[in-house]
């Protein structure tokens, strides 16, 4: 899970938000409980206007504990 997240960050940066939405939402599926994984497929979500799909995975990634999930949960979802 830990290698998808790594790539989906580095998709992320290079502007594939494709990619990186793949490869954080391996992650999640590998890893249920990688907050950060949630927390980084929400924000790519949002970033191809998925508000939908993204609010969903900050949800959960505010759940599983992720400290800033909460705050983009409520700038972003609200």
């Amino acid at each position: 899970a830990n290698a998808y997240y790594n790539r989906g960050v580095l998709r992320f940066e290079l502007q594939d938000l494709k990619g990186s939405i793949d490869d954080f939402a391996k992650a999640a599926d590998l890893d249920k409980k990688m907050a950060k994984a949630f927390y980084s497929l929400g924000l790519a979500y949002l970033s191809v206007q998925e508000k939908e799909k993204g609010c969903r995975s900050l949800k959960q990634a505010d759940r599983l504990g992720h400290q800033a999930a909460k705050q983009a949960v409520t700038q972003y979802c609200g």
